[in-house]
């Protein structure tokens, strides 16, 4: 009983060594990943930074511009149709270059 036992588990090992070893020898080993590096003196490196930083700066400004005329003509529409007899309301949409609705 005893060399039954320990065949089955001399075969157990040698099987699971087996089959680890075969998935081991499938796998292909991954290209290395390459780095690139450009050297900037300090000048160029500066200009570079301010560029960079002044393009993302303007591009900021126009997306919240675009934002805060969208709110205001939202604001000024949503107004302009809750009472359309307000002059008041028909001020801020001309203000804003924006049609007010007329009243038949």
């Amino acid at each position: 009983m005893k060399s039954v036992a320990k065949s089955l588990s001399m075969a157990m090992i040698l099987l699971t060594a087996t089959l680890s070893t075969a998935a081991h020898a499938e796998m292909k080993p991954a290209a290395m990943e390459t780095i690139t590096v450009t050297y900037r003196d300090p000048v160029n490196y500066a200009l570079y930074s301010y560029t960079q930083e002044t393009l993302a700066l303007q591009r900021w400004e126009v997306e919240q511009g675009i934002i805060e005329f969208a709110r205001r003509s939202s604001t000024a529409l949503a107004a302009n149709y809750l009472n359309p007899d307000n002059n008041q309301a028909n001020a801020l949409a001309v203000k804003l270059g924006v049609e007010p609705i007329k009243t038949e």
